[in-house]
């Protein structure tokens, strides 16, 4: 574009190597006034990454620079100067061979294309397919995190929130929880906004690992000393109505039914996958008494949410709990935001039970964010990089089609003047801007591809090579491509046909 101001510097006396150097200077510049706004974004970025990182993830931020250190910043400088060299030393050389006599001689608009495809428009598909491998990547970690939520979604309602409660080391080390569960209830209970309450051995998501029991099915042949082991939770009745974990079969036993258990959906799939589960007796290990399984609820997953939900046997806490309960969880179900009823929540636990230590106390919203530090950790990341590339395609595409609308003015006041419209006009730069973003999107396709078989450890509940992502990311960029095109469009139907054959 600046092939006459150059021509003109040489015709003074300027060397090629002067013209050269002026051009790389003008780079630098433009490189380091970049460097410093992306130094300050990063600062900023990383700043409001650190204020939003889960509570637990501690040992994660200690081996992810959360600031600029010497070594970020060198590496940042360098990353500049290499950039400068490659993408500024080029250009510079190519304008340092520019003939003087012939770029004086024509007009500039005049001169025809050497190629029909440029180097920036090659830029810009790469930039285009790099986009998209990153947006596919960004789809792949976003909904691996929203299916590891789905699979807590019991347990991750809006309107829940957690208790630990923990006697140990406090004057009721010795009886426990149990003497004073029924006034803690009811003492909750009472608060305003607050629909149910529950208390439980422990609760998917937020609670502490799971107890094990050994059991024997009544009627089933066995040698003997074959015992199978399940997990357990010890909760009272309204465990199942606080959570809003759905009974399938049957009811929830009551709360001093010794007799009597529920038992997960996984649990009656496994051990009576011939019949109805309903009804069966189980023998647990040193209880006096077979328990016969009255109801049947959804699986949960409680520790493990990648796994798939393992069976479980849901007893009656009060009932079935052999010795003093040092700790539980207490199940609170409010009717607006828990967060609003956590204070007096804790203020009525402490009135009935003065120095008990309350460990934690969470929405479920925030257990479950603290249960996948590492996922929403690589979905943000995911996300911010692919927001990135998708600006940086948008930015390159509008540089390259602004930049043709200039260069062709002529040719486009041209066309208006034998009588071309101005939507002709808006569909000439349209089309090709539509043409450089349908070859990136073809090119990244096998980037995309690798990249998801690269992070396919890290995912689940999808394919790293899922069409819905890929497609996705391509509807987003083609947006991007047309957002980006449109101002230049429009400016192109707003080219005056006189003044512009008229410019030199």
């Amino acid at each position: 574009a600046r092939r006459r101001e150059i021509a003109i510097r040489m015709a003074m006396g300027a060397s090629r190597s002067r013209i050269a150097r002026l051009l790389l200077v003008e780079s630098a510049l433009l490189t380091i006034v970049g460097t410093v706004v992306g130094l300050a974004l990063a600062r900023l970025g990383t700043g409001l990454l650190s204020h939003n990182l889960p509570g637990n993830v501690a040992p994660l931020a200690d081996l992810i620079p959360l600031r600029a250190t010497g070594g970020i910043l060198g590496f940042t400088i360098a990353v500049s100067a290499i950039c400068t060299i490659l993408f500024g030393t080029l250009p510079a050389l190519r304008a340092a061979r520019t003939d003087a006599r012939e770029s004086l001689s024509r007009e500039q608009s005049a001169r025809p294309r050497k190629t029909r495809w440029p180097s920036d428009r090659i830029l810009v598909v790469v930039q285009v397919g790099l986009a998209l491998a990153l947006l596919s990547t960004t789809g792949l970690m976003t909904a691996t995190l929203r299916n590891l939520e789905r699979g807590a979604s019991a347990f991750s309602d809006s309107r829940l929130l957690f208790v630990d409660i923990d006697t140990r080391s406090t004057a009721y080390q010795k009886t426990g929880i149990q003497p004073l569960r029924a006034d803690i209830v009811s003492r909750v209970r009472s608060v305003p906004d607050v629909r149910a309450v529950a208390l439980a051995y422990t609760t998917p998501v937020f609670g502490r690992a799971r107890a094990l029991e050994q059991f024997t099915i009544v009627g089933r042949e066995s040698t003997p000393g074959d015992l199978t082991e399940t997990d357990v939770n010890f909760a009272t009745p309204e465990f199942f109505a606080a959570t809003s974990l759905p009974i399938l079969l049957g009811r929830v036993p009551a709360e001093l039914e010794h007799d009597a258990v529920t038992v997960s959906e996984s649990f009656a799939k496994r051990f009576f996958p011939r019949r109805d589960a309903l009804g069966a007796e189980l023998v647990i290990l040193g209880r006096p008494r077979a328990a016969r399984i009255v109801g049947v609820v959804a699986d949960a997953r409680y520790l493990e949410l990648r796994e798939p939900a393992r069976p479980i046997v849901y007893l009656p806490l009060t009932a079935w709990f052999r010795e003093s309960l040092g700790a539980a969880n207490l199940v609170v179900r409010t009717a607006g935001d828990p967060r609003n009823a956590a204070l007096s929540v804790r203020d009525a636990i402490m009135r009935v039970a003065p120095g008990i230590r309350l460990r934690r106390v969470q929405t479920a919203e925030q257990a479950l964010a603290e249960a996948l530090p590492r996922e929403r950790l690589a979905a943000s990341l995911a996300l911010l990089f692919g927001i990135l590339a998708l600006l940086l395609a948008g930015v390159g595409l509008y540089g390259v089609v602004s930049y043709d609308v200039t260069r062709r003015s002529k040719e486009i006041g041209i066309r208006t003047a034998l009588g071309a419209t101005a939507g002709d006009a808006v569909m000439l730069v349209l089309r090709d801007a539509a043409t450089m973003c349908a070859i990136g999107l073809m090119l990244g396709v096998l980037p995309a591809i690798a990249l998801g078989r690269a992070f396919a450890a890290q995912l689940y509940g999808i394919e790293p090579m899922d069409p819905r992502v890929v497609v996705g990311a391509m509807a987003v960029l083609a947006i991007a491509a047309l957002v980006a095109s449109l101002g230049p469009g429009i400016r192109a139907a707003r080219v005056d046909p006189l003044v512009a054959i008229r410019t030199d």
